[in-house]
């Protein structure tokens, strides 16, 4: 038996997040060249989409895994990405700890 759902999960669409190459940031699953230069942190999920959605051009979901939402698009002419940290410092930290594989 096959259930339908009325719903979209996150990743629909989206890379597999289970992907070895992924796997090498352990929270945000984004590759080298997906995150720009210039990183917005905000906790929220909803707030990262708004931001994207509101003050980016061209902006677009990069990956969602868990709480951290990625986005990247270009606010006046300058590549952007906005990433969702969940709640606290631990969830910043492993952004920040998977920073280091996009620079």
């Amino acid at each position: 038996m096959t259930i339908k759902t009325a719903w979209r999960t996150p990743n629909d669409g989206l890379p597999d997040v289970d992907d070895k190459e992924r796997a090498a940031c352990r929270a945000t699953r984004c590759l080298v060249g997906e995150i720009a230069p210039y990183v917005l942190l905000p906790g929220d999920p909803g707030r990262a989409a708004r931001i994207a959605h509101d003050w980016f051009d061209d902006g677009h979901l990069v990956m969602a895994n868990r709480e951290f939402h990625s986005y990247t698009g270009r606010y006046k002419g300058i590549d952007v990405s906005v990433i969702s940290t969940g709640l606290g410092s631990p969830g910043a930290a492993m952004v920040i700890q998977d920073w280091q594989n996009w620079v």
